[in-house]
């Protein structure tokens, strides 16, 4: 039996979704139990997960939030481009809102950054679960009718940018975001209804081809937030794109979506990856572009 440390009180399996949670959430927390406690039982992980649900119901004492649209963010050692993007969404974004950040284990400066917020709520885990499953965990504690994944090295550039995808969405569309490649919506900036979301028991986790052969995805296998847009054709749904619109003078990396959203594109590939280039192009290039998001 693996020795078991007690959750830290910002971590999810400690902290307690609300009300009209996912039906998926009971699983996703049984998975979380069995990654942390690899060693136990079936039967034991589904006790543990549930006694956590249990002790949180018991400790937790603010009531729920009420807000037209929750932003999930998940944070991975990106301090500079995590402070922007909250920073962006706090001045840019009149709409009732909530934000939660899941950090996945940084264990850098951007950890301690995001424990003096007290706008945002902040989800810690013991483990870098990984983008797809932190964003589904960060799912299950949404209580708006709307909810819109957002990357770290993403962030809003003008005011309405909330309106203008929530709008795609009152108006019978599915889903709404931008727009990369392979017709789907990508998970940088991906609006949709929360009730969507849960009721057709969609993921953000991916499934990449074990051979590498990136001809697959879209078909056989997809990157994250991938399967939602698949799914969602399948069905026979509609989905709204914000394709690229115009790439910043200063930069030669990243671009402005729909004149709403900026996208780095390798923010957080940089840190969590260890590759020698992206794309052709060099991870010094990249770094050089803009240095002060990549020096702390």
């Amino acid at each position: 039996m693996p020795e078991m440390h007690e959750p830290t009180t910002n971590s999810p399996l400690s902290a307690e979704p609300q009300e009209g949670r996912a039906p998926v959430g009971k699983c996703v927390e049984e998975k979380l139990t069995r990654l942390m406690f690899p060693h136990l039982p079936a039967h034991a992980a589904r006790a543990l997960a549930g006694f956590q649900r249990w002790k949180a119901r018991r400790l937790r004492s603010k009531g729920p939030f009420r807000h037209n649209a929750t932003i999930l963010i998940v944070n991975y050692r990106t301090l500079a481009f995590t402070r922007a993007c909250i920073e962006a969404i706090e001045a840019l974004t009149p709409e009732p809102h909530e934000v939660i950040v899941v950090d996945n284990n940084s264990k850098d400066a951007s950890a301690s950054y995001l424990r003096s917020l007290r706008h945002i709520r902040l989800l810690e885990v013991g483990f870098n679960m990984g983008h797809g499953y932190a964003l589904d965990w960060a799912s299950t504690f949404v209580d708006t009718e709307f909810f819109v994944s957002m990357d770290s090295d993403a962030r809003p550039v003008r005011l309405g940018w909330l309106s203008d995808l929530l709008t795609q969405l009152k108006n019978e569309t599915a889903c709404s975001g931008i727009y990369h490649q392979r017709e789907y919506v990508h998970p940088s900036c991906l609006a949709i209804r929360t009730a969507d979301f849960r009721r057709n028991r969609l993921s953000f986790q991916a499934n990449y081809p074990s051979d590498g052969d990136s001809s697959k995805l879209g078909k056989t296998h997809w990157d994250v937030g991938e399967q939602i847009s698949m799914k969602l054709r399948s069905a026979g749904k509609k989905l709204h794109y914000f394709p690229l619109s115009n790439k910043p003078a200063h930069h030669m990396v990243g671009g402005i979506y729909g004149g709403i959203v900026f996208h780095h594109w390798y923010g957080t590939r940089v840190r969590v990856e260890g590759r020698c280039e992206f794309d052709g192009m060099p991870v010094e290039a990249i770094v050089s572009d803009a240095p002060h998001m990549f020096d702390e």
